[in-house]
């Protein structure tokens, strides 16, 4: 597996190694379809935070946020039992960046 060593946008002074994809544990995967989001890269790098305090990948990340949204505005009826769904997992992810060991996620 070829390793590539980036510099962490966040903290300068420390690398990150880049081992290729991760496994996609989350919402049925493997996806077979595309879609992009246009962020700037401090948003980009939270959302690489994110995903490294919860061991998920950036696209795991945003899919499960979409389509819990995206559930939410369809449904027919209750739209509170995704928007209960949507605050939860934001909960978990705060939960699970700030109990993180993780070299990218230490507070000064």
């Amino acid at each position: 597996m070829d390793r590539t060593h980036h510099k962490n946008p966040i903290d300068s002074d420390v690398d990150r190694i880049r081992t290729g994809r991760r496994k996609a544990v989350d919402i049925d995967a493997p996806r077979d379809k595309t879609v992009c989001f246009m962020t700037s890269e401090a948003e980009k790098a939270q959302i690489d935070l994110i995903g490294v305090g919860i061991q998920r990948t950036r696209s795991a990340l945003l899919t499960r946020i979409v389509n819990t949204f995206v559930d939410g505005v369809m449904a027919e009826n209750d739209c509170e039992i995704h928007a209960k769904e949507l605050s939860k997992f934001m909960h978990e992810c705060r939960d699970a960046v700030s109990k993180s060991n993780h070299p990218l996620l230490k507070r000064k």
